[in-house]
């Protein structure tokens, strides 16, 4: 017997449609206690709470939750570029080693919400023991989407001012389709960075039989940020492996002649993530990265500018005439 009718084979409860094709409110065959027999649920007396963002498999944050952030508070959003191998992914554990252990000295740690992807990318050196280092120390970045980025947050605290960081971990293989096919599709967040890191392997740009190709590929990557992003925001020529050894001046020379044709603004910055060469010490040049890509974020621009100023007939939401009164 279906709930709710006390005539055998009914469906009306399943289906809607009365097996005597009688309306269900006139139906004889009904049970007159059907609001005993099926409780209905009181109103909630309040709304259900939000649930809070569920980040992907990559635990990185994803463009709709990074874009979140940013209409929360400003963030300066580092864009990060170079092939594969080049030390992208290790100076990002670098840098979370550096935050995690106190070790920057004008910067202090004051939140995450990507702590469970920093300490992801970072097992390789979490788990390093001293007499038997790993042969690799960062995984390959692989993300979860392919079509989009995935974000890094970090916030520092520098003095009485906090800083949101936002640095993208992205496969080398994007910046090898974006020099090679023009891909731009999955980079389009570059044309709201704070700061582009271009990184290189210094140790390519040290060794002559590499010199000349990984140049090349720079001076080629230079060409298409300024084809395809408007304004192209100042870049950071960043060499990695310093460890390794300095990388002399004459040989960016030609890539920072490149940028300056452009008419693009570009330094140079040397880092060791790890310093297993001992030469160096682990994150060397990091904190100063950290400190020359830190954005700093425009004024608002007052709704009433006052007369004379000089944005009053640029930005503004009204803008009055002073009006003689006339009697």
């Amino acid at each position: 017997m279906a709930r709710g009718c006390t005539k055998d084979n009914c469906t009306v409860a399943e289906t809607g449609i009365c097996i005597a094709e009688n309306p269900p409110a006139t139906c004889s065959f009904r049970m007159k206690e059907l609001a005993d027999d099926v409780p209905v649920s009181p109103e909630p007396p309040l709304p259900k709470p939000e649930r809070n963002p569920s980040l992907p498999h990559s635990r990185a944050l994803t463009p709709e939750l990074a874009q979140d952030l940013m209409c929360e508070r400003y963030c300066t959003l580092v864009g990060i570029l170079g092939d594969p191998d080049a030390g992208k992914t290790a100076a990002l554990v670098s840098l979370y080693l550096l935050a995690s252990k106190a070790k920057l000295k004008e910067f202090s740690f004051a939140d995450s919400r990507t702590l469970m992807a920093f300490n992801e990318i970072s097992q390789g050196a979490l788990d390093w023991n001293e007499d038997d280092p790993p042969q690799q120390f960062t995984q390959h970045t692989e993300l979860a989407d392919d079509r989009m980025p995935g974000f890094l947050h970090l916030r520092l605290r520098r003095g009485e001012e906090k800083i949101d960081f936002l640095l993208p971990d992205l496969p080398g293989e994007w910046s090898q389709s974006f020099i090679d096919k023009n891909r731009k599709d999955r980079l389009q967040f570059l044309s709201r960075a704070d700061v582009i890191w271009l990184m290189m392997d210094g140790s390519q740009l040290r060794e002559p039989s590499t010199r000349q190709y990984v140049v090349h590929r720079m001076q080629l990557l230079i060409d298409r940020l300024r084809a395809s992003v408007d304004p192209v925001p100042p870049l950071v020529l960043v060499l990695t492996r310093r460890d390794g050894g300095e990388v002399q001046a004459s040989f960016v020379e030609p890539i920072i002649q490149e940028a300056e044709q452009q008419n693009l603004k570009i330094s140079v910055a040397q880092i060791a993530s790890f310093g297993d060469q001992g030469k160096v010490d682990p994150g060397y040049g990091i904190e100063a990265l950290m400190r020359d890509c830190r954005a700093i974020a425009p004024d608002s621009t007052p709704t009433w500018p006052a007369s004379g100023s000089d944005i009053e007939e640029s930005r503004a939401m009204l803008r009055y005439r002073h009006l003689e009164h006339r009697g």
